[in-house]
């Protein structure tokens, strides 16, 4: 916004400068000299100058940057013949950035014609974060029985343009591959920018990883962590509270031989492990050596993951939303809406999926309306930070 204000004042001060050099405003007239049998008939504007300014009026703020006024003449040819004399008049006025300009320009002609003058010339100019339209008014007296065309006021409109609004961006992680679960085939065929965790030590790891990164798909491992429910087993291979530095380390070693090409990592269950600086330490060390991201899932409102993985100087972000909680298309759809609700109020937002047919057929009806909305669709390590 600040680039597109300063181009504008810029692009005043040019236009005011070229006025200075005489290349808006008419030539300067001699004094005229009445030859013998002329006569001399000075044209009244004043009228297309009050025309003018009510209209001016009506683009509420605006400033007037220059206004300059030359005397001009113009030989009829007749018996006798007659010098018209008049002021010519040229302004530059700035018009505010919500004006609809072509409204503006209606009112104009709408006021011109009134006092029978009208616009004779209209050319539109400018730049990205300007736009500048130029006028020519002009009137046509009848001289000694003939009609003559005479342009009374020169008008350059200055405007600044809004900048296009930044479109929000957000990106969605569908959790839980590696299991060949339902849905799995439905996520690989939709061909949008996704990424997709993969659990590690499962059936079907290794597959998948390699399938969706082929498929274009970015890919993390899912790297399962002991959660607070004990009822809920994070399954093989997770890193549990009762581990030491260097057993975590080794887990995510295993883990990582799991997911081929994997670039980052965000956590599968967790909530015991991420609340604790201790334990989230060593891990977070071992995803910085290997020049991975990390995403935390925000599983519980107690972690510390995110704020360690930035003192570790490790690109990192956290999910803003969890899109099925409940695994009715309608219930996600909605959430859907709101994680690009998010995106467009917060600029950048990570929302979280499992895979499962109704959270596929969901992306593939709702995707399409993310560029209506103004929300582009982006890979995690876009928002890793």
């Amino acid at each position: 916004m600040k680039r597109a204000v300063l181009s504008f004042l810029l692009l005043i001060i040019f236009v005011t400068a070229l006025a200075g050099c005489g290349l808006f405003s008419g030539r300067e007239p001699e004094e005229p000299v009445k030859e013998e049998g002329e006569e001399i008939v000075e044209v009244p504007v004043g009228e297309v100058d009050r025309a003018l300014e009510t209209a001016l009026a009506r683009g509420d703020r605006y400033i007037i940057v220059a206004d300059e006024t030359r005397e001009q003449e113009v030989l009829v040819p007749g018996s006798p013949p007659t010098r018209l004399i008049w002021n010519r008049r040229v302004l530059r006025v700035s018009l505010p950035e919500e004006l609809p300009m072509a409204s503006y320009l209606a009112a104009l002609e709408e006021e011109l014609a009134a006092v029978g003058a009208e616009i004779r010339k209209k050319e539109e100019g400018g730049t990205d974060t300007a736009l500048v339209v130029t006028l020519e008014v002009g009137i046509r007296p009848e001289v000694a029985g003939r009609e003559v065309s005479l342009v009374t006021h020169g008008l350059t409109l200055l405007q600044g343009k809004a900048a296009p609004p930044e479109k929000g961006k957000l990106a969605i992680i569908i959790d839980d591959f590696g299991g060949g679960v339902a849905g799995t085939r439905e996520m690989m065929e939709l061909e949008i920018p996704l990424t997709f965790a993969v659990i590690p030590h499962r059936n079907s790891s290794q597959r998948e990883a390699q399938e969706a990164r082929e498929r274009g798909y970015q890919v993390l491992l899912h790297m399962p962590m002991e959660p607070l429910n004990e009822k809920l087993p994070p399954g093989p291979g997770a890193i549990t509270a009762g581990m030491a530095p260097e057993e975590i380390r080794e887990a995510v070693a295993a883990a990582l031989e799991e997911v081929p090409g994997a670039v980052g990592v965000n956590n599968h269950m967790g909530s015991k492990v991420t609340a604790r600086e201790e334990l989230m330490l060593p891990f977070l060390e071992a995803v910085g050596e290997r020049g991975l991201f990390f995403i935390d899932s925000r599983t519980t409102n107690k972690s510390v993951a995110a704020a360690l993985a930035r003192q570790l100087a490790i690109p990192t972000a956290e999910n803003r939303i969890f899109l099925d909680n409940e695994r009715e298309l309608e219930s996600i759809k909605a959430q859907l809406r709101r994680a690009a609700e998010l995106a467009r109020e917060e600029g950048e937002v990570i929302a979280i999926g499992h895979v499962h047919p109704a959270m596929a057929q969901a992306l593939q009806e709702f995707v399409p309306e993310l560029e209506e909305q103004g929300v582009e669709l982006v890979f995690a390590s876009q928002l890793a930070r």
